[in-house]
């Protein structure tokens, strides 16, 4: 029965570290004996647990790590990060004991690296074993998509004709009837597959992908990975998409390829496999072969620049010379087919005196004794006639270098702040840098010349007598780089002097190129905008990057829009707005300098609330509806969103504004004007002219009505002068202090009937006019005493004010 109870602990401990390590893998363990120091990296990548130890055999513990917390025999003694030491038999953790103690353990990686075993010491310090799976790379890829819709696949191979030897650039022959993969246009070798791999962050470079048939049978090497270019029928995920290149392996011979015993018949189904996952087998195989002469020839007039590395695969070259700014791209080869294997070489003399550096299929010519020269490569190949006692054959690439250019890479700099006022709205770009590259008689010619025009340069070719300059970023819901161009959002002016006005009579006393800029222009925003231009002066030309920063201006502008300050307490805003039912509404434009010229709409003003809560006030184009019963006591957060200049559309302010829903009677004052209280009859009134209202805008307001009686000939002409606020829902007036019982307060109603003014009661359709307050008489009350009244307001927000204490000393009695 102990036996058997030990025999369970171990197994316990084994699977509780399986379950925490094993089952993601393990990428490394590594054990230092002189500092004692154990370190586990599980197969995310993500942890790293490393503990250390120096102690003698003892009984064993078990450490785990469950989330955030670090465990011993289950017992959560500290946190992920923490430093786990032992010091004389005993853990510690950040430095302070902890009463466990400790015994020794080993790690053994297997030779293949396919396993790692870890020993734990058991209770009765024998050694016992745990083996966890090693990670891999491909391990970590939960899908493998193909990018493209199926398709048929054709890896082009030559053989030699009656079985003859083909032989490689170093003269090394291959087998009789052996296939070899044969080169693409671009350099590569076999077919190629576009895939979608996911997560889209996994690193291909320790990736192995086959290429293979239902069977797990393939005639392929491992393929080689490449980022893939923009696809004409891209998977639902735009990222992740590489291309896998597939050649031949080596060893392969015709009847390998060919007849019954084909080891992958045309016509089978493929599919990249990537570890334990694969794509659709929806790929159609088709054996190609080329003709038995191979087919390589060159461009004859391709040109480079100086200092440029060019592939000879690529079209990176130019069809003339690009010094001039109006070449267009050209490739150094017209034709590659056939050919089995390659070696780019230059002579050594050539290669000494111009400064030629071949690598591999790249080339550069870096010595400025080669500018306007030719320089000829040889490239020799192989093809499947390449056997017995023949050579590779060769052909020579004869490139053009570029004459020496005017000027080099100068970029004239220039920022503005965007703005409609017309004394601020040019920007000036700056000439001196590129008038002090161009020397010697170039620069004769920069000084006699009386104009300056100026062309794109777009793909090494410059179009139009423009300025064009595109921006640093991409914006729009399909991202793209925004452009602004002379002639649009650009109108480039005179070349001027230093003074920024006058006209420069030549380029000698030429310091700027004066430029509107048109801030209310779909593509001009806030941004770096950049262009190489070709400038041409007295039958020369110079290119010049432009690089132009525009800001926007932290001032109002007069079309711009903006806050108003006086509105907002930091991000607060204090909405008043209008009353309909049980809600407020409120236009948060109301908060904004509109341009007179403008609307928001036109700016594309637009309010987001970023509240999640239950009950969301509502927001509908620029309007924020509030519950009343919100206001004073909730604040929620919107995003104001809005073109700084109508017509900018990318240029979009956003910004945070808080809201809260508040009443602007509430937020006013209140003044009452009346200090006696005169019961010389008996009695006395409160009424309009008693009280005065502003509210939060300091704006005057009537809390009563009030009538002119009637006066004429007919008594018919009474009329109305006062008129209570619509702001105002109700208003009572009552005695506030312990001497409520010795008066009585009556509202008193009025209306006009028939031109005349008439009593009336609450319910007949009229006008509060105010109070009667009447003292009941029983009593003696003596002149001098102060009664306190409450004026209780609630106004059409649905808010109660406080009540307005109302203080009035008695008058008219006898002493």
């Amino acid at each position: 029965d102990e036996i058997n109870g030990k025999i369970d602990k171990i197994e316990t401990t084994l699977s509780e570290l399986e379950s925490k390590i094993g089952d993601k893998g393990v990428t490394s363990v590594t054990f230092d004996e002189k500092t004692g120091v154990l370190t586990v990296v599980d197969g995310t990548g993500t942890k790293t647990y490393t503990i250390k130890t120096a102690a003698p055999e003892v009984d064993e513990v078990i450490i785990t790590v469950d989330g955030k917390d670090l465990k011993v025999d289950g017992k959560v003694v500290g946190q992920v990060g923490d430093t786990v030491e032992v010091k004389d038999g005993e853990l510690t953790i950040n430095g302070a004991a902890t009463g466990i103690k400790v015994g020794q353990y080993a790690i053994i990686t297997d030779k293949n690296a396919q396993k790692v075993t870890i020993k734990l010491p058991n209770a009765e310090g024998v050694m016992e074993e745990i083996t966890l799976p090693i990670y891999s790379a491909s391990s970590a890829i939960t899908s493998l998509k193909l990018a493209q819709a199926a398709q048929t696949l054709k890896a082009p191979f030559a053989f030699a004709a009656n079985d003859a030897q083909m032989k490689n650039i170093a003269g090394t022959e291959w087998a009789k009837k052996a296939v070899v993969s044969t080169y693409n246009a671009d350099g590569t070798k076999g077919c190629y597959v576009d895939v979608v791999i996911e997560p889209t962050n996994v690193a291909t470079d320790e990736l192995t992908f086959t290429l293979q048939n239902s069977k797990g049978v393939t005639v392929f090497a491992n393929g080689v990975v490449t980022e893939a270019p923009t696809l004409q029928a891209k998977a639902a995920s735009s990222t992740g998409v590489y291309r896998i290149y597939f050649a031949y392996k080596d060893g392969l011979t015709k009847d390998d390829l060919n007849g019954d015993n084909a080891i992958i018949k045309a016509g089978d189904a493929l599919a990249v496999v990537c570890g334990n996952v694969s794509t659709s087998y929806d790929l159609k195989n088709d054996y190609g072969t080329t003709s038995t002469t191979a087919s390589v020839t060159a461009q004859s007039d391709t040109w480079v620049k100086l200092g440029d590395t060019y592939n000879i695969f690529a079209k990176e070259g130019f069809n003339t010379d690009p010094s001039l700014g109006t070449a267009s791209e050209q490739g150094f080869l017209t034709a590659f087919v056939g050919v089995t294997d390659y070696k780019l070489s230059v002579d050594e003399t050539i290669a000494s005196t111009y400064g030629v550096t071949v690598s591999g299929s790249s080339f550069t010519i870096a010595n400025e004794l080669a500018y306007n020269k030719e320089i000829p490569l040889t490239l020799t190949y192989t093809s499947d006639a390449t056997t017995g006692t023949t050579k590779p054959a060769t052909v020579t690439i004869t490139v053009k270098v570029q004459t020496e250019p005017v000027v080099g890479a100068v970029t004239l700099k220039a920022s503005h702040v965007l703005t409609t006022d017309a004394k601020a709205k040019y920007a000036y770009i700056p000439l001196a840098d590129l008038a002090n590259s161009i020397t010697g008689e170039n620069k004769i010619e920069w000084n006699k010349a009386t104009s300056l025009s100026y062309k794109t340069v777009v793909d090494n070719a410059a179009t139009g007598n423009t300025m064009t300059l595109t921006s640093a970023k991409k914006y729009g819901s399909s991202p793209d780089y925004l452009s602004i161009a002379g002639g649009d959002e650009l109108t480039i002016g005179d070349v001027v002097k230093a003074d920024k006005t006058t006209k420069a009579a030549n380029l000698s006393e030429a310091a700027y190129i004066k430029v509107e800029v048109d801030p209310a222009k779909a593509d001009v925003t806030a941004d770096v905008y950049s262009g190489l231009i070709e400038f041409t002066f007295g039958g020369k030309t110079a290119n010049a990057t432009v690089e132009l920063t525009l800001t926007n201006p932290t001032a109002i502008d007069a079309a711009a829009i903006s806050r108003i300050p006086v509105y907002f307490k930091g991000d607060n805003l204090a909405a008043y707005g209008t009353v309909a039912s049980s809600n407020l509404t409120y236009d948060v434009t109301k908060a904004y300098n509109i341009p007179a010229t403008t609307t928001a709409t036109a700016h594309g003003f637009k309010v987001t609330n970023k509240e999640t809560k239950a009950g969301a006030w509502v927001v509908s184009a620029t309007t924020v509806t509030i519950p009343l019963a919100d206001l004073y006591k909730d604040t929620q957060e919107f995003e104001v969103e809005y073109q700084l200049f109508a017509g900018a559309t990318y240029n979009v302010h956003k910004e945070k504004v808080l809201i809260t829903g508040q009443s602007p009677i509430k937020d006013g004052t209140i003044t009452v004007s009346k200090t006696e209280l005169d019961l010389t009859d008996g009695e006395d009134t409160f009424v309009s002219a008693d009280v005065a209202g502003k509210d939060a805008f300091g704006v005057a307001y009537k809390l009563l009505n009030s009538f002119k009686k009637e006066t004429g000939a007919d008594k018919k002409d009474a009329k109305q002068v006062d008129e209570m606020s619509a702001d105002i829902k109700s208003i009572t007036f009552d005695v506030a202090d312990d001497n409520k019982g010795a008066f009585t307060v009556t509202p008193v109603y009025k209306k006009i009937d028939d031109g005349k003014l008439v009593d009336g009661i609450a319910s007949d359709n009229t006008e509060l006019t105010g109070w009667t307050i009447k003292f009941n008489s029983d009593t003696a009350i003596s002149n001098g005493a102060t009664i306190k009244f409450n004026l209780n307001i609630t106004d059409a927000w649905g808010v109660e004010l406080p009540a307005k204490e109302v203080t009035l000393k008695v008058t008219g009695l006898s002493d």
